[in-house]
């Protein structure tokens, strides 16, 4: 067929089913749409954990156990015992990854009393970070517990913190410590479980915490430092910090190299429980959203071939005619496809709309997160994406086109 003709018959045929085919842009146009989100959605997976982990300020910093797992008779049932690594021992990794050794103030800080005017606040998590610019600061959780008690001003938070830790040995002293916190940072950590927590650096910690003195010669920081590994107030760990992202997944990969079943090295945190649950929970998400895209897809292959299949019912003595005046199959079936196609790059243009909705859905994750994550398309994706529903689409046209052209197509004058 010459061009200008071809050109004729495809605007013809196409007006003749004018509503059929605004049905199928559509419905094209929707379920790329969706098809295209859910795809972003699958793919920021490798930005949302990244900056969830980042968004923690105490990322860099990590609490360091050893593990032994103790048989049971149950195989359900797995029993650690947990004990604190030597000093030497977190050393010989220290050539592979840079890090700080700290003692753990864990059982320490719960000899605590924290208030504001007099009046006693609940307990919150103390998270000890090395290298912030400022001493003391609390999380948004915190700053909600402490309008709940008293009315304060933001900008000018006193906490009165009261430390009283009992006698450690017989003859040893009690340590009695009370002063009073200026908060110096208000800090909003992702709202996924947040608890209330009071930041303090861990230079802090060293100078007027660890610097008191269980005896006359022996200040606690030595103390905690020196306990057998599993006394109770080392609370079987270690914190360590780190300096930098890089040097603190050079440790994770050490780690993870070397722990088996029986035994190893176990890294805790309240960021590391948090993007781990985050992780798990993304992943059924993933699962769910990928269940949802097969339907999407299946929707889509039955809708658009009904379409179509109705379209190819009211134009088959058309094409009768065109064959009897000399157009092949082949002819007809390319005209099929070019009216079909018409169509298909109209539903397209649902994805020109992607790269306008992107902050729509960061926005979503600093709804529900409070993180600001940089999402974006992966052209690779989409042009994956728009490859395979060209295949699929062309296959689904020629089965109809043949299906329904079993008969010669001189027949169907023939039933008129």
């Amino acid at each position: 067929m010459r061009l200008l003709t071809l050109s004729k018959l495809v605007l013809a045929f196409y007006n003749r089913n004018i509503a059929k085919n605004i049905m199928m842009v559509a419905f094209m146009l929707f379920t790329n749409l969706i098809f295209g989100l859910f795809s972003i959605f699958i793919e920021s997976e490798k930005v949302v954990i990244p900056t969830l982990s980042a968004s923690y300020l105490e990322h860099l910093s990590v609490d360091v156990s050893l593990y032994e797992s103790i048989s049971t008779n149950n195989d359900l049932i797995n029993v650690k015992r947990y004990k604190r690594p030597s000093i030497s021992y977190l050393e010989s990794f220290s050539s592979q990854s840079e890090f700080i050794i700290r003692p753990d103030f864990s059982k320490v800080f719960r000899y605590t009393k924290v208030s504001i005017h007099d009046k006693e606040l609940p307990l919150p998590e103390f998270v000890v970070i090395n290298n912030i610019p400022h001493d003391i600061g609390i999380n948004e959780s915190f700053l909600e517990v402490i309008k709940e008690s008293v009315s304060v001003d933001e900008k000018s938070l006193l906490l009165d913190f009261n430390l009283l830790l009992p006698q450690m040995k017989e003859d040893s002293l009690n340590i009695e410590y009370n002063t009073t916190l200026k908060i110096d940072f208000i800090y909003q950590e992702p709202a996924y479980f947040s608890v209330p927590k009071i930041y303090i650096s861990q230079d802090f910690v060293d100078q007027n915490i660890g610097s008191l003195k269980i005896y006359e010669e022996l200040m606690l920081s030595n103390y905690l430092f020196n306990l057998h590994s599993e006394h109770e107030m080392t609370n079987y760990r270690f914190r360590l910090h780190f300096n930098n992202y890089e040097e603190r997944m050079k440790f994770i990969k050490i780690v993870e190299d070397i722990n088996t079943n029986q035994n190893g090295v176990e890294l805790t945190s309240d960021e590391i429980i948090k993007v781990k649950s985050f992780s798990s929970l993304y992943d059924y998400l993933n699962i769910l959203v990928t269940v949802f895209l097969g339907f999407i897809i299946i929707g889509g292959l039955v809708m658009n071939g009904i379409i179509s299949y109705t379209a190819l019912m009211s134009l088959q003595k058309q094409m009768a005619l065109l064959n009897i005046l000399g157009a092949t199959k082949v002819d007809l079936l390319f005209l099929f496809i070019l009216i079909n196609l018409c169509n298909f790059i109209m539903g397209l243009m649902s994805f020109l709309l992607l790269p306008y909705l992107l902050p729509v859905v960061s926005t979503v994750f600093y709804k529900f997160l409070h993180i600001r994550v940089a999402i974006s398309m992966n052209l690779l994706t989409i042009s994956t994406i728009i490859f395979l529903n060209i295949i699929v689409f062309m296959i689904l046209l020629i089965l109809l086109f043949l299906i329904n052209n079993r008969r010669p197509l001189l027949y169907l004058l023939l039933d008129a």
